[in-house]
């Protein structure tokens, strides 16, 4: 089972209602209601498979399809009274035909002197990291974690990046790492397009495009100090990579579920791979707030 990584991704990811409003569309614009501020307590994301496994972590129904879950990864997040992230919970759990295994970390981050400091306490021990903020004392400028030893600077292997430029919203609109960089396009508060440039030799390695439902808002982001989400709900993400045709393209689109307060509760993520068939389930995720 591959998890998602936090990437930019995340970051950008907004939902498409699966209900059809009963009254006139124009009526119900995002634009007439005001932006949700409430962030995210817990966000839990089901993965499924293709491959049978003698044990589950759950399933669910979609369209009428049972579908069983490998794999779950449960966030909690707690804020500050500025809106910022100072807590958050993993709590990662596969199922194999052997058996079920849990794995739990915790992540601590405190805002102080021009530097968000961040704490991972897992099985492994404890481990800090330090990055420079930007002006609003919010978003990291940087997020290359550094292990210091008393040899020099042991490299984590997970989102680095040596540069993060903002637009006035607060959303990601560069990114810098070792071996690439994305620059980001962003229309109406919203990331339209994301294209990836290798760093070696200048080529474009992939480009992300997203099309969104200008009815509905997109949560509030719960990672914040990487940047804002996109204002409005994704109905779609397409990657190309390369010189690959639109047919080869990967696609991801989602069917989304609101409570009565318009809020994302439960969102489905579909995807289609060149030569696959037909989209298939390949995430579910719900929230609490």
């Amino acid at each position: 089972m591959i998890r998602s990584t936090l990437s930019l991704l995340i970051t950008c990811i907004g939902f498409y209602s699966c209900h059809t409003p009963d009254s006139d569309p124009v009526s119900i614009s995002a634009r007439q209601f005001l932006q949700p501020v409430e962030r995210v307590s817990k966000m839990t994301v089901y993965y499924t498979s293709p491959l049978a496994s003698t044990n589950y972590v759950g399933k669910d129904t979609v369209n009428g399809k049972i579908y069983s879950f490998i794999g779950a990864d449960a966030y909690t997040f707690q804020y500050d009274a500025q809106s910022r992230l100072v807590s958050h919970a993993l709590i990662q759990t596969s199922a194999s035909d052997i058996g079920v295994y849990t794995h739990k970390n915790q992540y601590s981050y405190v805002y102080a002197n021009g530097r968000m400091t961040e704490t991972q306490t897992s099985d492994g021990g404890t481990q800090t990291y330090s990055f420079r903020l930007d002006s609003t004392q919010s978003r990291v400028l940087a997020y290359t974690k550094r292990i210091y030893t008393a040899s020099g600077p042991i490299y984590a292997s997970a989102l680095l990046d040596t540069l993060r430029q903002y637009s006035a919203d607060g959303i990601l609109q560069r990114v810098v790492r070792g071996s690439n960089r994305q620059t980001i396009t962003i229309d109406k508060k919203n990331i339209a397009r994301i294209d990836e440039y290798s760093n070696r030799t200048g080529n474009l390695d992939n480009a992300t495009a997203f099309v969104y439902d200008m009815d509905y808002y997109a949560p509030p982001a719960y990672f914040t100090f990487l940047g804002e989400t996109s204002q409005n709900a994704v109905v779609k993400r397409t990657v190309n990579y390369g010189s690959q045709s639109q047919a080869n393209a990967y696609v991801s689109t989602y069917q989304n579920t609101y409570d009565a307060q318009r809020r994302l509760v439960k969102q489905i993520e579909f995807s289609q791979y060149p030569g696959q068939g037909k989209p298939v389930v390949s995430t579910i995720t719900t929230y609490s707030y």
